[in-house]
């Protein structure tokens, strides 16, 4: 074989042979696999990572149990009336896989028995949904289609899917229990949208044809908070991870999940979450920034011709935005003396939205495999990284001092002002249009202009006890009962609180007031005795992918000789920390330092738990001995920021931080830093290379 000739633009690459000539367009290959083989090889990597998931999710302590979704285009290769034993040709190469693989997970397995009950009998681990009739007879769907759309399906149809849905959410709550086999299911690619549950880590779909909505539905199966036996949510990240054997290319599978995910973002589209976060991060005070505030400011982005009467930037080339943006000139007085952080800060939310990407990594390309790097003499090493050790395995909990009457009347104020303008109205368009006949006697109607208006609504909105108004906030908050009826009783328009969305709106109002109340009040923090964390989740190794290199700064990588660096590699959050970890390893005054695991390490906050960035130790060059123990750091980055920049919700944590490492020790300090050249300010360290 040989290149006769090479491809260009829309013209395939060809191959000459003895034979004949190969023409392959990008993407594709002559050697193609058995689709049968396929399949094989697509449920062998299913039953694999489920066990691997599932060892490793009970391996970390938690009680999780996870389920395996196959989606298949037809009944028949599951369930084969015309086979001896009823079982398709999916549930054949199951179930020979299946004994295969089981061998090599089985010691694993025995450590966790009560977790897999018979799980050595397949006919109870294995089971599939489909579409019933009325006689609960399993049925074929009627003119099923893969290609088309969820709901293109004859009315009948419908009706046996919506019956086979039914039955497998009767079982929900047992699926996720220890006590149910019950792991692998095989549904129908018509369950996509009715099939619903958390606990599914791994789909694989052995249908062929999927169009892009129904590709998106079957991703949709999996990405849920996953549940524990008790069900409590997982927040976890590393254990809430959705695993897809997909019988396409990754280039294609995650480009066009990508792009399906984007669309349905609208990354044009300007919400009042943006106006308001950019007010908010432009300085102007949260009292301030009220619904009547974020209309003026969206007024004013339509004025100016900036967005449309439907919320969406005009121009989608984002420079000319920017330019646009850059002419404007604010009538409102407050955007006046904050002109030009609004404008920036506006950019910037609207970038980071139309940037927005899942996290998709190609499971085909081999991980980095991480670990402990090469460091001093071990007996050093020993000491310093017990130390370490030590002060971060530490809990504390904090204790803070509230005036409720306070907290109370600042409530009502903030609530009152919330709700001032508030009432019921409806947005309506009036057209203006005049009518005449033409020569042709043919009546024509032309439309003058269009107003957009809020007119007073008659629309009644059921109104809602004070018992149900307290109940939701109590509920949302953990506010007591008897503060939210002082608050409610004094709201002005309380009337609006019927309205669910005001409701909603309300709650988080107060659930943010106090936790900054809290965080502004807090007297200290108090280790909890004989209480620690287990110092392999403090140290936890981060998992590094291909992906994670296409940017050059998202990883550092030790030097391959002898360095101060825990790990071969870290994640990094930006360029600027990237230098920073460079920097630190440079120095040789720094004998330790890592990158704390994400939820490894934390601090219990007001706003929850925090997790600051780096643990450094510094040498003592304060001693003679010049093997001694060094100082502690505990590092927040916040590169190339200064305190002005950080929300009140990142100073209070900084804050919280300080509090709990003066409870823990006097030999640790705590402190952000915006730059290498800041640590070295702050930390009153010198660079010894």
């Amino acid at each position: 074989m040989y290149i006769s000739e090479n491809p260009h633009k829309e013209k395939p690459l060809k191959i000459t042979t003895n034979n004949e000539d190969i023409y392959l367009n990008v993407g594709e290959c002559n050697n193609e696999v058995d689709n049968k083989e396929a399949v094989r090889i697509q449920i062998r990597l299913a039953i694999q990572n489920h066990f691997e998931k599932q060892l490793s999710i009970l391996k970390k302590n938690k009680l999780i149990k996870i389920l395996t979704l196959f989606f298949i285009d037809e009944v028949a290769k599951v369930r084969d009336e015309k086979s001896i034993d009823g079982r398709g040709e999916y549930l054949k190469i199951f179930d020979e896989e299946y004994s295969k693989i089981l061998w090599k997970y089985k010691k694993d397995i025995e450590n966790y028995k009560e977790c897999f009950p018979n799980y050595e009998d397949v006919l109870q681990v294995r089971e599939g949904y489909f579409a019933i009739d009325k006689k609960n007879n399993i049925v074929e769907v009627d003119d099923w289609d893969p290609t088309k759309g969820e709901f293109e399906v004859k009315k009948k149809s419908q009706e046996d899917i919506d019956r086979g849905i039914s039955l497998i959410l009767e079982k929900k709550d047992e699926l996720i229990s220890f006590k149910e086999p019950l792991s692998f299911i095989f549904s129908h690619s018509a369950l996509r949208e009715g099939w619903d549950n958390p606990n599914v880590f791994t789909l694989c779909t052995l249908k062929q044809g999927s169009n892009d909505i129904a590709k998106k539905q079957e991703i949709g199966r999996g990405l849920r908070l996953s549940v524990d036996v008790n069900g409590n949510r997982c927040l976890d990240t590393e254990i809430n991870e959705l695993t897809v054997i997909a019988n396409d290319s990754y280039e294609n599978f995650s480009n066009t999940l990508q792009k399906s995910f984007n669309e349905e973002l609208d990354a044009n589209e300007v919400t009042e979450e943006i106006l308001f976060k950019t007010l908010i991060k432009s300085g102007i005070a949260k009292s301030k920034v009220t619904s009547d505030l974020i209309n003026e400011l969206k007024n004013e982005l339509i004025e100016n011709k900036i967005i449309d009467k439907t919320k969406h930037i005009l121009n989608k080339n984002k420079e000319q935005v920017i330019k646009s943006l850059e002419t404007i000139t604010f009538t409102n007085e407050i955007f006046k003396d904050y002109t030009e952080e609004i404008k920036e800060n506006f950019i910037k939310l609207m970038k980071d939205k139309g940037s927005n990407k899942i996290e998709i990594i190609n499971g085909d390309n081999p991980e980095y495999i991480n670990g402990y790097s090469s460091l001093i003499d071990e007996e050093i090493f020993s000491k310093i990284f017990e130390g370490l050790t030590e002060k971060l395995t530490k809990k504390t909990f904090y204790k803070c001092k509230i005036d409720d009457e306070k907290y109370i009347n600042e409530s009502i104020d903030l609530i009152n002002e919330e709700l001032k303008n508030y009432k019921k109205t409806t947005a309506v368009r009036i057209t203006d249009a005049s009518g005449e006949y033409e020569n042709t006697e043919e009546f024509i109607l032309k439309k003058e202009s269009d107003i957009d208006t809020d007119i007073d609504s008659s629309e009644t909105v059921i109104q809602k006890s004070d018992f149900e108004i307290v109940e939701y906030i109590m509920y949302h908050t953990m506010l007591p009962r008897l503060a939210i009826f002082k608050i409610i009783s004094n709201i002005k328009n309380k009337f609006a609180l019927s309205n669910q969305d005001v409701l909603e709106n309300i709650a988080q109002l107060l659930l943010n007031k106090l936790n900054e109340t809290k965080a502004k009040n807090i007297i200290s923090y108090e280790i909890i005795k004989d209480y620690n964390t287990p110092s392999e989740k403090i140290f936890g190794i981060d998992n590094i992918s291909q992906e994670d290199f296409e940017k050059e700064w998202r990883v550092f990588k030790a030097n391959s000789g002898k360095t101060n660096s825990l790990n071969l590699y870290y994640k990094l959050d930006s360029k600027g920390e990237k230098e920073f970890a460079e920097s630190l390893q440079q120095n040789e005054d720094i004998l330790l330092f890592t990158k704390l695991k994400k939820g490894g390490f934390v601090i219990d906050t007001p706003y929850g738990n925090y997790s600051p960035d780096w643990a450094i130790i510094y040498r003592d060059t304060t001693k003679e001995n010049e093997k001694n123990i060094g100082i502690y750091f505990i590092v927040e980055t916040k590169i190339d920021k200064e305190w002005s920049d950080l929300t009140q919700e990142e100073q209070d944590k900084i804050n919280c931080g300080k509090l709990h490492f003066k409870a823990i020790s006097e030999s640790i300090k705590f402190d952000w830093i915006k730059s290498y050249q800041d640590f070295k300010k702050k930390f009153n360290v010198t660079d010894k290379i």
